[in-house]
C-alpha cells in the first residue's frame, strides 16, 4: 500500500486482503503510535457501493456481527461511512491466517500435525455454533449462514487463539 493513508479518524497502514465484496486494511487511530491501538477496517469495494443492495448487505453484516460476542469471533466495534466509503471497524488479530500456515507447511514439505488441525477445526466450529445458536435479534434467530468459511478467513493469533 505504501505510505499510511488517513481515513477519517484512522490511519490505514497496509491492505491485508481484498475479496469479492470488500478490502481489508490494518489501521490505527490517527493519534496512536505505529503498532498501538490497532484495528481492521473492512471497506466495501467502491464499485459495489454504487449498488444499494450491496450497501444494505454490508450494513446488515455489520449490524449482525456487532452483536456477536465469542472468543473465536473478531469483534465489530462500529460501522459507518467516511466520504462515500462504507466500512466496518473490527478487532485486529495479530497473526497469520490458516491459508498462510498451510502454504508455509507445503513449501517446507510438511503437513500440519493432527492435533493442531483438530484444534483449529474445533475452535472454528465453536465460533460457527455460536453464530447459529446464539445469534438473535429481539429473540429471533439471525438465520445466519456463513458463506465464506475458508482458510484465509480463519485467523490464528500469535497467542494461540483461532
Amino acid at each position: 500500500m505504501g505510505d499510511p493513508v488517513k481515513y477519517g479518524e484512522y490511519v490505514l497502514s497496509e491492505r491485508i486482503s481484498v475479496g469479492g465484496m470488500a478490502e481489508v486494511f490494518r489501521a490505527r487511530h490517527a493519534g496512536a503510535a505505529e503498532g498501538e491501538d490497532e484495528f481492521v477496517i473492512k471497506k466495501l469495494l467502491p464499485q459495489l457501493a454504487e449498488d444499494q443492495r450491496f450497501v444494505d448487505l454490508f450494513a446488515q453484516e455489520a449490524r449482525l456481527a456487532s452483536q456477536l460476542e465469542h472468543p473465536n469471533i473478531a469483534r465489530v466495534f462500529e460501522h459507518g461511512q467516511v466520504g462515500g466509503d462504507h466500512h466496518i471497524i473490527m478487532e485486529y488479530v495479530p497473526g497469520p491466517d490458516l491459508l498462510a500456515i498451510q502454504q508455509r507447511l507445503r513449501r517446507r514439505g510438511e503437513v500440519m500435525p493432527v492435533a493442531m488441525s483438530a484444534y483449529i477445526g474445533r475452535e472454528t466450529a465453536e465460533a460457527l455454533s455460536h453464530v447459529h445458536t446464539h445469534g438473535t435479534v429481539n429473540g429471533s434467530d439471525f438465520g445466519l449462514v456463513h458463506l465464506d468459511v475458508t482458510p484465509p478467513n480463519v485467523l490464528l493469533s500469535y497467542t494461540g487463539e483461532v
